[in-house]
């Protein structure tokens, strides 16, 4: 949208490639997640498999000793007692897992977060008329998003909320940036 506004388009244009953006946005979120997670369950699953097999009865036509997975060969009783231990609550674990989300609730929820966060600066490009002032309030507006976002995440991520705040911010700020840059060029009004 700032790169039609940088071009000075007309109103309807800037809100028509912000909406296209928004389901562009939302469809190629929904696959890369999609993607991302049956990549991840096709690895994951055998993997886990074979572990949990070993872990019941070893694995006769591999050779391989349950006791025989660990994290370490430790060369004291101390050390070996304590890594059969660990490797034995590694192995545990892993069986008792639950299995990886779904790649289409993964995919839906990807796509249905990025329209929402696409509503924030798509709105005030709707309802505001005058271009200057557009632009700084869908910049504005697309800053204080990107940063509560960043800071969210991070939050329920539970880790610091400033440095992921700030690199979503950044990194919005920079893409918003070269796409007004990109564009400018354009400008109708720029040739007279």
């Amino acid at each position: 949208m700032l790169g039609v506004s940088a071009a000075r388009i007309d109103r309807r244009s800037m809100v028509l490639s912000g909406m296209a953006g928004a389901l562009v946005g939302a469809l190629s979120m929904a696959v890369g997640e999609f993607v991302s997670i049956s990549t991840q369950r096709e690895i994951d699953t055998p993997h886990r498999m074979l572990i949990c097999k070993i872990s019941e009865k070893g694995s006769p036509a591999t050779g391989v000793d349950p006791q025989s997975i660990t994290l370490f060969s430790p060369r004291s009783p101390a050390l070996k007692v304590y890594a059969e231990n660990t490797a034995k609550a590694k192995r545990e674990t892993i069986c008792k897992e639950e299995a990886l989300p779904s790649p289409y609730k993964a995919a839906a929820a990807s796509a249905l977060a990025f329209l929402c966060g696409s509503l924030f600066p798509l709105l005030p490009a709707i309802f505001i008329a005058q271009n200057t002032l557009k632009v700084a309030i869908v910049v504005v507006v697309a800053s204080i998003a990107l940063a509560l976002f960043g800071g969210i995440r991070a939050h329920l991520d539970g880790s610091s909320v400033k440095v992921p705040a700030t690199r979503f911010l950044v990194g919005g700020r920079i893409a918003m940036g070269i796409t007004y840059g990109l564009l400018k060029p354009f400008d109708k009004d720029d040739d007279k």
